[in-house]
């Protein structure tokens, strides 16, 4: 799982990767998170419910979480993005039982 990420944006491989990795570790607490932090310091992770992310569709579900991707521009703003070039952070939101 040490792939490299592209300068601009993420591969959709390393992002199906780091889902993959979340869900056979089943990491749902911050703690949990902090492999892949280490792993690629350049992704902000964001871990909250699913009830938090509204309506927006996930870029890909797991069994127990939703994966959105996020996009930072120059100005300090973060927004949800469908597209992998564009992705500078990940959002994990849990399902709800």
């Amino acid at each position: 799982m040490h792939d490299r990420l592209q300068s601009a944006g993420v591969s959709p491989e390393i992002i199906t990767q780091i889902g993959s990795w979340l869900e056979s570790h089943s990491c749902q607490s911050e703690a949990g998170l902090k492999p892949l932090k280490a792993q690629y310091p350049e992704l902000v992770f964001t871990l909250c419910s699913e009830d938090d992310m509204g309506f927006h569709e996930p870029w890909h579900s797991f069994s127990y979480f939703d994966l959105h991707l996020v996009a930072h521009n120059l100005s300090g703003c973060s927004s949800l993005t469908p597209s992998p070039e564009m992705c500078s952070g990940l959002v994990i939101a849990l399902h709800e039982e």
